[in-house]
C-alpha cells in the first residue's frame, strides 16, 4: 500500500460566459516580498454561485498565476515555471491569490493577512504583515 499526498484532479475549465458568474477585472500590483519590485498586471476575479471561484493574473498577453477554488478542492498554476498545485480541501493560507478571493467575498482573513478598501473607489490592498507580500490593485466598475 502507499501512502503521501495525493493531488486532486484539476478543476474543471470555467466558462465565464456561463450564467452565474461574477466577474471584476482591473489592475494590480503585486510584490511577492516586502523588499521586491511589483509586478504590473492585469487581474481578472470571477466567482460563480456554486461557491466556485477564480482569479488570474497577468502580464499580457500571459498569465502569471492562476488559482481556482472548487467546492472541494483548489488549484494554483504558474505557468511561467511549469509548476500546478491542486489539492482537495482548503486552500493553503499563506498563499496571496486565495486569500484576494477570500477578501472580496467578504470572508475573514487569517492573520497576518490584512485588506483595506479605503477609498470607496474600487481601490484596494491586501498585505502579509509577516512577509510584506502584497497586491495593490482596483478593479474597473
Amino acid at each position: 500500500m502507499l501512502l503521501g499526498c495525493q493531488t486532486a484532479p484539476s478543476l474543471p475549465p470555467a466558462d465565464l460566459h456561463a450564467p452565474g458568474w461574477e466577474i471584476r477585472q482591473g489592475q494590480a500590483l503585486w510584490k511577492p516580498r516586502r523588499d521586491a519590485d511589483g509586478i504590473a498586471g492585469e487581474l481578472l476575479v470571477a466567482f460563480q454561485k456554486d461557491k466556485r471561484s477564480l482569479v488570474q493574473f497577468s502580464k499580457t498577453p500571459f498569465p502569471i498565476v492562476t488559482a481556482g477554488i472548487g467546492p472541494n478542492s483548489w488549484e494554483l498554476e504558474i505557468p511561467t515555471q511549469g509548476k500546478r498545485y491542486s489539492h482537495r480541501g482548503a486552500p493553503p493560507g499563506r498563499v496571496i491569490w486565495f486569500q484576494l478571493l477570500k477578501a472580496i467575498a467578504s470572508e475573514q482573513l487569517p492573520k497576518p493577512w490584512t485588506w483595506t478598501a479605503p477609498d470607496g473607489e474600487g481601490r484596494w490592498t491586501l498585505r502579509n504583515g509577516t512577509s510584506g507580500e502584497s497586491l495593490e490593485g482596483y478593479f474597473i466598475q
